[in-house]
């Protein structure tokens, strides 16, 4: 995720329209595709209590993608 992000980033550095679009458009989507993934991933078979925890952990760690997501598709409405 770091490396795909980092190398849209150095697109959107070019200055061009559509790839600062593009570019900015597939970051935003980097992100919200990962957060989706921490919320929908397996959870190991353990008690139900500490699924409930691994359940919230992973909702907590997707949260702040979902807002970088938002973030940056709203930046590039902007543009």
């Amino acid at each position: 995720m770091d490396n795909a992000t980092e190398a849209f980033g150095r697109l959107v550095d070019y200055q061009v329209g559509e790839v600062t679009a593009a570019a900015t458009f597939y970051m935003a989507e980097i992100y919200a595709n990962f957060s989706q993934a921490l919320r929908e991933s397996e959870r190991p078979a353990i008690s139900a209590r500490s699924s409930q925890g691994l359940r919230t952990a992973a909702r907590d760690a997707a949260h702040p993608l979902d807002e970088k997501a938002i973030a940056v598709h709203e930046k590039n409405l902007e543009r």
